[in-house]
């Protein structure tokens, strides 16, 4: 019994260093929006939903990265384990601030994000929200593992990163539609295919970076070897099934330029964050 409430104890202490950095993320990311709006009134007083997408995302990131930080399920001792979390999450908040500035300044080019939300652009939100999801499924991956050198999860972290915006770019460059520009005009279909595809590159990006390493050479190989053959089923093969089988009567340019249609576009993410799953299982 002495047993069993010692490892309750300490699994609570581990969730309390989580929930600490959850506040830390949520403290700098207001800091650094207060001189536009305070984020907790907007959400409160002003229901602004693209706001609250934004906190959202960026609370899953974080709960994301530490999750992967305590999943090897190897204890080396209470105090040894919550010395490494709170390691990791120092990175893992460095890691999600550095997501929202790649979110505004690079994702979501030519639009000031923090007035978008602020106006209830819900497409700037959805995507956000996205980006910071697939950046905790990234860190869950660089963090993970039975330990390593500090440097070696921002290495994995900056490959992650580099990989999904890889990723927004070729789907930007291959739809036959202006992706952003239907987020900057607030069709909140578009902004939650592009948050949706980044959350399915973010789950084959995690197989990919976390596992058992085998030296940074053969680790940078399989790496490499995986991302190409995802892009390619991702974007071209499975884009095609997606959008011939699961809308039949329609295209996902016709859902998202024409008809915002949200429900629409829900059903084709979901599927494709599904078959990302399977990707990351049999191809990585």
């Amino acid at each position: 019994m002495t047993t069993l409430l010692t490892h309750a104890a300490q699994g609570v202490g581990l969730a309390i260093a989580c929930g600490f950095f959850m506040w830390l993320a949520k403290f700098f990311s207001d800091h650094a929006a207060s001189k536009r709006f305070d984020s907790d009134h907007e959400i409160e007083e002003n229901s602004n939903l693209a706001v609250g997408l934004r906190r959202g995302g960026l609370y899953g990131a974080i709960a994301i990265g530490m999750y992967g930080s305590v999943s090897s399920g190897i204890s080396q001792g209470f105090m040894a384990d919550l010395t490494v979390l709170a390691l990791d999450g120092i990175l893992i908040v460095l890691f999600t601030m550095l997501c929202g500035t790649l979110n505004d300044k690079v994702i979501i080019d030519g639009i000031d994000n923090d007035q978008a939300v602020l106006e209830g652009n819900i497409a700037v939100g959805l995507t956000e929200a996205g980006g910071y999801l697939a950046t905790g499924l990234i860190m869950y991956g660089a963090v993970s593992g039975e330990g390593g050198p500090w440097w070696g999860s921002m290495v994995w972290f900056v490959l992650g990163q580099l990989a999904l915006l890889t990723m927004i770019y070729l789907y930007e460059w291959m739809t036959p539609f202006n992706v952003v520009e239907n987020i900057r005009q607030g069709r909140a279909a578009s902004g939650l295919m592009l948050g949706g595809m980044m959350v399915a590159m973010g789950f084959i990006l995690k197989g990919a970076i976390s596992g058992v390493s085998n030296g940074w050479s053969a680790d940078l190989q399989a790496f490499g070897l995986s991302f190409i053959n995802s892009l390619f089923l991702l974007l071209v093969v499975f884009h095609q099934f997606v959008d011939r089988i699961f809308l039949p009567g329609t295209t996902i340019q016709t859902e998202i330029e024409r008809d915002n249609n949200t429900a629409a576009i829900l059903v084709v993410i979901t599927v494709k964050i599904a078959l990302a799953l399977f990707i990351s299982a049999v191809v990585l």
